[in-house]
């Protein structure tokens, strides 16, 4: 973590806020002290002037996949103010469900995450 988080303050030192529209990050995992420890992601983020898009964030496993989501992101928005977008990693991916972050997997059986799930099924909710 702190090796990413020093490249994005070398980019951001360098001047390539003025050559961008969007800062892209990819949050992963769940170790949230890392978003808020002093000098860390949440003071470096909110210093930036333009939105923040996730490009990547997601959890291992098809059926932890919408705790995830329900958990993690809504905090990343409280402490993060720029926060535009968030976007899950991947759509299918031939890994084995206990290992995927696929929404889906490709493995005999199409298995499907909670949160693809969740999310097909939202409108008859």
């Amino acid at each position: 973590f702190p090796e990413t988080l020093d490249y994005n303050i070398a980019l951001k030192d360098a001047g390539a806020e003025s050559f961008i529209d969007v800062w892209a990050i990819h949050f992963y995992g769940s170790q949230l002290e890392n978003v808020v420890q002093e000098n860390g992601a949440r003071d470096f983020l909110n210093l930036l002037s333009h939105p923040i898009w996730i490009t990547e964030s997601g959890e291992m496993g098809v059926d932890n996949q919408l705790q995830y989501v329900e958990k993690i992101w809504p905090y990343l928005e409280e402490k993060i103010q720029g926060i535009d977008r968030i976007y899950y990693y991947q759509f299918d991916s031939d890994q084995p469900s206990e290992t995927t972050y696929g929404l889906k997997t490709l493995e005999s059986g199409v298995v499907l995450s909670n949160l693809y799930r969740y999310l097909r099924d939202r409108e008859s909710l």
